[in-house]
């Protein structure tokens, strides 16, 4: 039971961490969340964490760490995030958002 509640704790430290972060990284680049789920509504939460990260030029190994879990699990993540984006296997989801983030005046 004890160590239930350390995991219960430690998730919600990540929430609250990972709350911050978003503050602090729309302070940086505002509308960014917002623009991505105009154009591309099926994204969800995880998909604009890595979609953030990503922005940021992490890597895959990065991520990884960042989000707790696999390597393979964000390759699995940015696999199926270009599917929902429309992209083809070899286009850079990190050059992609600059665009969209470009092309903000065209989404408002």
């Amino acid at each position: 039971a004890q160590h239930t509640v350390k995991e219960i704790k430690k998730i919600k430290n990540f929430e609250n961490e990972w709350n911050e972060f978003i503050l602090q990284f729309e302070k940086i680049h505002p509308d960014f969340f917002t623009l991505l789920k105009t154009k591309h509504p099926e994204l969800t939460d995880h998909d604009l964490k890595l979609c953030a990260l990503l922005f940021m030029n992490l890597s895959n190994r990065e991520i990884a760490l960042t989000l707790n879990v696999t390597k393979k699990a964000v390759e699995q993540a940015k696999w199926r995030m270009r599917k929902k984006m429309g992209l083809e296997l070899e286009e850079d989801i990190r050059s992609y958002l600059d665009i969209v983030l470009a092309d903000r005046v065209n989404l408002f």
